[in-house]
């Protein structure tokens, strides 16, 4: 999905990090995608928008 162009850093046997360029309509939608698997640790406005979101989904569906 990000290409040939893209660092994996193996934490261990169950997880990664890895250093990605993409767009940003295209990393936010993949993170949303992949919510419950992965977690965005930079930068910081993409951790904030993802914030957002999960608060936005949240109201919709009245949980505190």
């Amino acid at each position: 999905r990000f290409g040939d162009d893209i660092i994996i850093i193996e934490n261990n046997e169950s997880t990664f990090t890895t250093i990605v360029k993409a767009t940003t309509k295209g990393m936010r939608l993949w993170a949303i995608h992949y919510i419950s698997s992965c977690q965005v640790l930079a930068p910081e406005w993409l951790m904030k928008d993802i914030r957002e979101v999960i608060r936005t989904g949240m109201n919709m569906y009245h949980i505190d």
